[in-house]
């Protein structure tokens, strides 16, 4: 936002609506935010109470995705879902786009195959947005990642 001038202009608009108008500021990436309020030369510095999300706990998950499998007359089990969690890392974007794929392939009830094809086509349809985040970490970091077998070319 700052590159393009917006946030002296979203700043500006905010503080003409008063106080009866409150905000949300959300993103997945903490960084970004860190630097839109915390840094002094900014418009937003200082001007927001944060609140930090906590994790969505695996229990949460279960009985949510089954719920919405089973809106639509299909099934997916627990040892599904906490698979899928698992690879995800309990990333809720992630999470909920292979359930979004397995809803999309599965007939009426998730089977295994079902789950190794909707990582692999997650991963297809998400490569430029890892291939971004690659690029742009520092070299330290790539090297870190290397060294600890957490990424291979």
């Amino acid at each position: 936002m700052e590159n393009l001038g917006l946030e002296k202009e979203i700043r500006t608009v905010i503080q003409n609506h008063g106080r009866n108008i409150s905000y949300l500021f959300s993103g997945s990436k903490k960084s970004i935010l860190t630097q839109i309020f915390s840094d002094k030369s900014r418009p937003f510095y200082k001007s927001v109470k944060k609140l930090p999300l906590k994790e969505i706990p695996l229990e949460e998950w279960i009985p949510f995705i089954q719920n919405k499998f089973e809106k639509t007359g299909k099934k997916i089990d627990k040892e599904t879902i906490k698979e899928v969690f698992g690879i995800c890392r309990g990333f809720p974007y992630y999470i909920q786009h292979i359930c979004y794929v397995l809803w999309e392939v599965s007939k009426e009830k998730v089977k295994e195959e079902d789950l190794d094809y909707a990582v692999n086509l997650v991963l297809e349809r998400e490569e430029d947005s890892f291939w971004e985040e690659w690029s742009n970490l520092p070299p330290t970091q790539k090297k870190s990642l290397e060294n600890h077998n957490l990424y291979k070319r």
